[in-house]
């Protein structure tokens, strides 16, 4: 055993932690939360929007305690109005289905709320914010005018309850074992797609030529890291040459990210990945989209772990009428055709239905994951149960049902919701996006949602006027049959409520409804005539345009429904060429051809200095952010410097974990100017004081082996000394194989990283590296302490602690006597997933409020 460990390869580099008057050093953890959904199926649309369930009573006593003693300041009030949209299915157009459903519901909620809104306005210190979509109102209120508030509202005619907020919980990820042949994550490093994009023929209907362009998917989830490789592009909100508008293409209600998109959670960048991202048939890898030349746009419904009413309440509007950053401007005609909801709650719970309803009416396909409540019947929860929502169920590689997907029958059964789910898509084990540039494996109904949204995609980009209904029709009529009577459904087996109508089969799907023609060509370089790989030509026609981007060998391929377009071919670094007129003709291909002109050059540079002290920062990089140029790092005077087309840019420099990150915005329209932009990046520090700092790599190997093995455990160890950690002292410590220990209780089953600080468990914690980790011969968790009192140390050592089938990983805490200092150590681990990007990496205090976060899905080690 002692040889063993000394043998071992370790890497010579490590992290201290320790605080001092005002910068100290520790790492910050943070933690990653996947959901799950619970979701249903969709049928026919009503004439007005969904039923409300009866109302509880109006005077909600245990509401009124609450606000009596402050212990919450906010309450919604229903209203029994309900908007007549039954206009919308006589309009054609989906732009003027929306204004249409938008005008019926705003101006419903005007007249319902009326005496209510005037009731908050008279009462000092309170605040109603509208919910026109629902015909609620979130009413903000304190102190002892809130309960007698609450108590005036519900006596108003016309109002159904007053009620405290909901919050709908985020489902953990699935821990399941893989059923691959090896990691899950190998496809990555292969020339072919990962499992579930076969298994649904995606590769195939991209043959065709179509990718889902000419298309804008959405997702109501937990934000996206928009500048993620495989989805920058593809982001609506990207205006080309590294500059971007999140004005009517992000929207965060929870107001954890701001204007500016982001991901807490790393659930919303993953199932916008399986929907869009990567190239398809261009020469990017990996391709883990089955819609990649589909556009994005998100809403942040989730604040992490759980969803709050007014969130999603507000997501649902956003994704009806997109706004600017700040609300104003809502246009109906920028409203997404397809919106993935990978989240959900128990059954027969209609608090969303109103809101499912007016998508519907307004022509827009909602896609809800079933659950992970499996293998129980009757487990498929809401909102995935409506009669109006299309829901999904997972399968595996194997394409049998996944033991966690939820099953029908639907709690809305008798309303027309006959199967539930409606069809099954792949959700074990699928490689997807994940924030920081990185992929990972995450398994759920959650997974297995997007790829039905992006099959959808496809359908309704296959030719000009498909509908969402006709979309959903061709999904189900061409789904691969999967016969099982468990838990019912129609007498001959098919569908049922285990697999719905069966396994999606996106290239059958396309099949049934493509009509047009192809546009074919080469884009190679004016002066050289080399291919120009990655290049995007977009054809453009009325109100439409497809696009597809140019594989390795500069050739595309585009379905188009016939008739006259405009045809553009642009590549970064060169001048976009317009081929006007460019006639398509069913069943024929037309061939166009570009020569693109290489645009002039310009030169950044600058230098990188610690805002403290101005020292150069060796080893920073400096990135244009949303261009393919690799980044420019600094040398040891802090200097760097690299060449962009001329253009503007937004830059960001970053020096790892213990340093925040800055953006400058650069610009030139002459060939071989030098622009400056110099970076002094301050020092990364929590409230409490807390930072970090690089240390020379020391190791100490810990002579005593712990008895902890296995997967999901929780182990305690006395400390030989009282240790200090925000303030607080502690002699024990709990020790979880998933790479992190904390101060408070033992804690299981959270595989999966969120950002910190999060109030949710574990807290009081130290993430040396917080993944989804397990303990199999002959990894083996050791300690000890080294040093005399009173400057002993205290070693936890995880050594050859399993990530995936094969890789394993070393690492190690060393926790100092003197307290609010520590090291984390690292070994010579593979950098994938040993640096830190599948992982949370820092320090949290014991109530979630406060936290020093050196990383978060990021490879900063």
């Amino acid at each position: 055993m002692e040889g063993r460990r000394h043998a071992r390869r370790r890497r010579e580099d490590s992290d201290m932690l320790r605080r001092r008057s005002l910068a100290a050093v520790i790492a910050a953890a943070l933690f990653v939360s996947q959901i799950s959904a619970v979701v249903a199926s969709t049928a026919g649309v009503g004439t007005s929007q969904g039923g409300r369930s009866a109302a509880p009573a109006k005077d909600d006593k245990d509401l009124l305690a609450k606000l009596e003693r402050g212990d919450v300041s906010r309450f919604v009030v229903d209203f029994a109005a309900s908007a007549d949209l039954k206009g919308a299915g006589k309009v054609k157009s989906k732009e003027a289905k929306g204004r249409l459903v938008v005008a019926e519901l705003k101006a419903t909620a005007a007249r319902s709320q009326k005496d209510a809104r005037a009731l908050v306005a008279q009462t000092k210190g309170a605040k109603a914010t509208t919910a026109w979509l629902t015909n609620s109102l979130f009413v903000d209120a304190t102190g002892n005018a809130a309960a007698k508030l609450a108590r005036d509202l519900a006596r108003l005619d016309g109002v159904t309850s007053v009620r405290g907020e909901k919050i709908y919980p985020l489902v953990k990820p699935v821990p399941i074992g893989p059923l691959l042949d090896g990691d899950p994550l190998a496809c990555l490093e292969e020339p072919v797609v990962c499992y579930g994009l076969d298994l649904i023929n995606a590769p195939e209907a991209w043959g065709l030529g179509v990718t889902g362009s000419g298309i804008v998917v959405a997702n109501v989830d937990t934000g996206v890291d928009f500048e993620h490789p495989a989805l920058v592009n593809q982001y609506r909100g990207n205006l080309g040459g590294g500059t971007f508008s999140h004005d009517y293409n992000w929207w965060d209600p929870t107001g954890v990210c701001g204007d500016v998109p982001c991901d807490n959670a790393a659930h919303g960048t993953h199932t916008m990945g399986t929907m869009v991202g990567g190239d398809g048939p261009g020469p990017m890898t990996p391709d883990i989209g089955v819609a990649p030349g589909a556009r994005w746009i998100a809403a942040k419904g989730c604040e992490d772990f759980g969803c709050s009413e007014s969130s999603l309440v507000s997501s649902g509007e956003f994704m009806l009428a997109p706004t600017r950053l700040d609300g104003t401007g809502a246009d109906p005609a920028l409203a997404p055709d397809v919106i993935n909801n990978s989240w959900g709650g128990g059954p027969g719970d209609e608090f969303y239905r109103d809101i499912v309803t007016a998508w519907r009416s307004a022509g827009i396909v909602p896609v809800f994951a079933s659950g992970n409540a499996g293998p129980s019947c009757d487990s498929g929860g809401s909102p995935g149960d409506y009669p109006e929502a299309f829901s999904v169920g997972a399968v595996d590689i194997t394409d049998n049902i996944a033991e966690f997907s939820s099953r029908g029958p639907s709690a809305f059964e008798d309303q027309g919701k006959t199967t539930n789910p409606n069809v099954s898509a792949p959700g074990v084990d699928v490689v997807s996006s994940v924030p920081g540039g990185g992929y990972e494996a995450f398994s759920g109904t959650s997974m297995a949602t997007p790829h039905t949204a992006g099959t959808i995609a496809l359908v309704l980009s296959s030719a000009l006027g498909v509908t969402g209904e006709q979309a959903m029709d061709a999904i189900r009529t061409t789904a691969v049959d999967h016969l099982d009577d468990q838990c019912g459904g129609a007498e001959d087996g098919d569908p049922n409520n285990v697999y719905g109508d069966g396994r999606i089969d996106a290239y059958q799907a396309v099949l049934l409804t493509a009509t047009g023609g192809h546009l074919a060509g080469t884009v190679v370089d004016a002066a050289t005539s080399a291919p120009i790989g990655g290049a995007k030509v977009t054809a453009s026609a009325a109100d439409r345009s497809n696009s597809a981007i140019t594989g390795a060998d500069g050739t595309y391929l585009l379905f188009l429904p016939e008739g006259a377009w405009d045809v553009t071919a642009d590549a970064f670094g060169y001048a976009p060429q317009v081929a006007t007129g460019v006639e398509i003709v069913t069943d024929e291909t037309t061939q166009q051809d570009f020569a693109l002109v290489l645009l002039p050059r310009f030169t950044v540079s600058g230098t990188v200095v610690a805002a403290e002290d101005a020292s150069p920062l060796e080893g920073a990089q400096v990135k244009a952010i949303g261009t393919p140029v690799p980044p420019a790092e600094s040398d040891a005077a802090g200097h760097y410097s690299f060449e962009l087309p001329v253009g503007s840019y937004t830059l960001r420099a970053s020096a790892g974990g213990c340093t925040a990150s800055l953006t400058a915005d650069v610009q030139s329209v002459t060939e071989h100017e030098v622009v400056t932009a110099d970076f002094a990046l301050p020092r990364k520090i929590d409230a409490f004081g807390h930072g970090c700092r690089r240390i020379p790599f020391a190791w100490s190997d810990a002579p005593t082996e712990s008895a902890l093995f296995g997967d999901e455990f929780a182990g305690r160890l006395r400390l030989p000394f009282d240790f200090t950690f925000y303030g607080a002292t502690y002699n024990q410590v709990f020790i979880s194989d998933n790479g992190y220990l904390n101060f408070l209780a033992a804690d299981q089953f959270n595989p999966q990283p969120v950002s910190i600080p999060n109030e949710g468990s574990p807290n009081a914690a130290i993430y040396a590296l917080w993944r989804n980790l397990r303990l199999g011969a002959p990894s083996a968790i050791e300690y000890g302490t080294f040093g005399s009192s009173p400057n002993r140390t205290f070693v936890i050592e995880y050594s050859d602690v399993q990530a995936g089938t094969t890789a394993t990983l070393d690492f190690e805490i060393v926790l100092y006597e003197q307290g609010e200092t520590l090291d984390l150590v690292y070994g010579n681990n593979p950098a994938n997933p040993g640096d830190g990007r599948g992982a949370t990496i820092g320090i949290e205090n014991a109530t979630g409020t406060d936290a020093l976060e050196f990383s978060f899905l990021e490879d900063l080690l």
